[in-house]
């Protein structure tokens, strides 16, 4: 587990319930399979005046890949940031993450059975030093494994005058 030496204490306390909720997983995985490798991390990042909080956990059997990851995002305040928080009231960024969800289904990345509402209903997203992480849970669905959706667009494909994070 690694975060800033100055992360307040109650994200700390978060921190260290995802480490727990990551051993509460790999335990559950390994009664079901035997694993052959394993890795997981848990750390927070400092984005400007933000924090975001991350877990994942992979590992692969002899006939399962998997990866999990987890995140959420505090301002200043200590607040969760949503979606909507990181753009300012008017901006219909609704549209250009559609966009970019429909490039990734149209390359293959996503299968075309999942809904576009379902895939944006369930994204999470997380800011870094030029843009965001976005992505989705994971998904079984025709492709034949599970399959999760991510991108990373830069601030620039929102228009940083459309961010509230550089207000």
């Amino acid at each position: 587990m690694s975060y800033p030496k100055d992360l307040d204490p109650i994200l700390v306390t978060r921190l260290s319930s995802m480490r727990d909720q990551i051993t509460v997983d790999i335990l559950a995985y390994a009664d079901q399979y035997d694993i052959d490798y394993f890795n997981a991390s848990v750390y927070a990042t400092e984005s400007g005046s933000y924090y975001c909080l991350s877990s994942n956990l992979e590992f692969s059997s002899q006939d399962k890949f998997v990866f999990t990851d987890d995140f959420k995002c505090y301002d200043k305040n200590l607040k969760e940031i949503t979606l909507k928080d990181y753009f300012k009231p008017g901006f219909d960024y609704e549209s250009v993450i559609k966009a970019q969800i429909q490039e990734e289904i149209d390359v293959g990345y996503m299968p075309s059975d999942v809904s576009m509402d379902e895939l944006y209903n369930n994204l999470r997203i997380r800011v870094n030093t030029t843009g965001f992480w976005i992505n989705s849970k994971a998904y079984s669905a025709s492709i034949g494994s599970d399959q999760y959706l991510g991108f990373s667009p830069e601030f620039s494909e929102f228009g940083v005058e459309n961010l509230t994070i550089f207000d």
